[in-house]
């Protein structure tokens, strides 16, 4: 049985009018790109790849900026002025759904191997340190690397993160087993 999701972007007003002119912009280039492969396969019967046209696409960018540029990650329209992410609540939108599918998924698929998914709260479970529980934002040292400043505990952060989530879910476990 194949299941499909949908789901609807509630987009505000100007984030609607910023997809919906990002939308025009990429059928116009793709629209572009199109006319060229038909026009040479019609001239000479040669052929345009994609990556000739993928090429051609940064000096596109540099030709038009304001238009085109945009879109691109190393665009102007990445990040406001503030620093925040300019779609910032679309952006959250599109992530919350893509892992409530995501668990959705991994339930089904463990409820047929005969396992079981708890979803946890991850928060803080980078910064907690399993050993003795201190949680501090100083205790990943780097993205790699998890030291605890109260009791010197040293590990891979992820290995560090995934004890927490574990304890976490064997608690949320005995919770429920309880009740």
């Amino acid at each position: 049985m194949r299941r499909s999701d949908k789901f609807r972007l509630r987009p505000a007003k100007k984030q609607e009018a910023a997809l919906t002119a990002c939308l025009e912009a990429t059928r116009q280039l793709y629209s572009a790109a199109l006319e060229e492969r038909r026009e040479a396969w019609r001239m000479g019967r040669h052929r345009v790849t994609f990556y000739s046209q993928d090429g051609q696409l940064k000096e596109i960018r540099a030709e038009d900026p304001e238009r085109y540029g945009r879109w691109s990650s190393a665009g102007n329209g990445g990040y406001a002025p503030n620093g925040a992410a300019a779609k910032a609540g679309l952006n959250r939108s599109i992530n919350d759904a893509g892992w409530g599918i995501f668990l959705r998924v991994l339930s089904a698929k463990a409820e047929s191997a005969g396992w079981k998914v708890i979803a946890v709260n991850p928060r803080h479970t980078s910064q907690r340190c399993t050993e003795c529980g201190h949680t501090t934002a100083g205790n990943p040292v780097t993205q790699a690397e998890f030291r605890c400043l109260a009791c010197g505990y040293q590990a891979h952060a992820d290995g560090n993160a995934a004890g927490n989530i574990l304890r976490a879910g064997l608690a949320l476990q005995e919770a429920l087993e309880a009740t």
